[in-house]
C-alpha cells in the first residue's frame, strides 16, 4: 500500500502535457506504467490503492490529452508594464489532412476493442465494487486501428506551425500565465519579465532614483528622472534629505483589469563631487566656517580659529 502511495506520488509530479515531455526529451508512457500498478494491486488485493490507482489513470489521461500546450513569451519591462502585441510561433494540432482525423489508412476499417467491446470504459469488480474507468488498450475510442495512417501514424493528428499575435495586457507581472485561443484551440502562455536597469517594481508601483546636486539640496529647485512613459519633472523642496521619497501619484503601472495605476516613488540621492574649482571650494570653506552643528571636524577649517572669529563677531 505504502508503495503504490509512493508511486502515484511520483507519476503525479511528472504528469505533464505531451508538448512539454516533446520539448524536455521525455516520453512518459502513462498507460503501461498504470497496466504494471494495476497488476500489482490485484495481487495485493487492494481495493483501496486499485482505485486510487483508477483516478490517478483517468486524470493523467485527461491532462496529456486535454491540458493545451504551454509556451514561454519573454517580455521587457516596458512592454509589460504599458502591454505590447507580440508575435508567437506555435505548434498545434490539427486533424490530419490525410485520414481526416480517423488515424486509419484511408480504405481500411477499424476493428472493435475486444477489452471494452467497443464502450471505451472499462469495468473492474473488487468484490461488492465494481469500478469504471477508460479503457487502457484503446484509449476510450471503442476502436482498435489495425492499419494506422502513413501521415499521422494512428494519432489522426498533425502538427502545423504558425505564428499568432499575442495580446500582452498592460501589468502583467513575470511568471503570470493566461489563456490564448488560437482558431478552435487553447495554448497557455507564461510570460517571462526581465529586469528595467532604471525601475524597481512592486505590484502596481514602481521606484527609481533620482540625482540631484548639493545645492538643490540644500535651496530647493526642479529636477527631472525617467518615467515609464516620458520624463517627468518634479519639484525639491529646500532642504531635501537624501533618500527622501517623493509620491508621484497615478505614474505607476495600470492595474489589469481597471483604469486605475499605482504610484511612482522617487527615491532623492544626492551626488557629492570629486572635484571642485577653487571658487567653490573656498566657497564650501566659507560655508563650513559657519556650520555650528558638525560632529567631528572638516579638512581645511581651523575650528579654534573659527571659534575665537565667532566671539568677537
Amino acid at each position: 500500500m505504502v508503495i503504490i502511495e509512493w508511486l502515484s506520488v511520483t507519476l503525479q509530479s511528472y504528469l505533464i502535457s505531451k508538448e512539454s515531455c516533446r520539448r524536455i526529451g521525455l516520453f512518459l508512457n502513462v498507460t503501461s506504467l498504470y497496466c504494471r500498478l494495476l497488476d500489482t494491486a490485484f495481487a495485493v488485493s487492494d481495493f483501496f490503492s486499485l482505485q486510487m490507482l483508477m483516478g490517478l489513470y483517468t486524470a493523467s489521461f485527461f491532462i496529456t490529452h486535454c491540458f493545451p500546450p504551454q509556451y514561454m513569451m519573454d517580455l521587457t519591462f516596458s512592454e509589460a508594464a504599458k502591454g505590447a502585441s507580440k508575435q508567437l510561433s506555435v505548434n498545434l494540432d490539427e486533424d490530419c489532412p490525410r485520414c481526416g482525423g480517423r488515424g486509419n489508412e484511408p480504405g481500411t476499417r477499424v476493428s472493435q476493442c475486444g477489452y471494452c467491446n467497443g464502450s471505451g470504459v472499462e469495468s473492474v469488480n473488487t468484490g461488492p465494487f465494481m469500478m469504471r474507468s477508460t479503457c487502457r488498450r484503446c484509449g476510450g475510442k471503442g476502436t482498435i486501428i489495425i492499419t494506422p495512417c502513413a501521415l499521422c501514424r494512428g494519432s489522426g493528428q498533425t502538427k502545423r506551425k504558425q505564428s499568432v499575435t499575442v495580446p500582452v495586457p498592460a501589468g502583467v507581472e513575470n511568471g503570470q500565465t493566461v489563456r490564448l485561443a488560437v482558431g478552435s484551440k487553447e495554448i497557455l502562455i507564461t510570460f517571462r519579465v526581465q529586469k528595467s536597469s532604471v525601475f524597481r517594481r512592486n505590484g502596481t508601483d514602481i521606484h527609481s532614483d533620482a540625482f540631484i546636486s548639493i545645492a538643490q539640496a540644500v535651496l530647493g529647485g526642479t529636477a527631472t528622472t525617467p518615467g515609464l512613459h516620458d520624463t517627468i519633472t518634479i519639484a525639491i523642496p529646500s532642504g531635501c534629505q537624501a533618500d527622501q521619497v517623493i509620491r508621484l501619484q497615478g505614474k505607476g503601472i495600470r492595474r489589469m483589469n481597471s483604469y486605475s495605476y499605482g504610484d511612482h516613488y522617487v527615491h532623492i540621492k544626492i551626488k557629492v563631487p570629486t572635484k571642485l574649482s577653487r571658487r567653490q571650494r573656498s566657497l564650501l570653506l566659507s560655508y563650513a566656517e559657519e556650520e555650528t552643528d558638525v560632529q567631528g571636524s572638516v579638512n581645511g577649517v581651523n575650528p579654534s580659529l573659527t571659534l575665537s572669529c565667532r566671539s568677537a563677531i
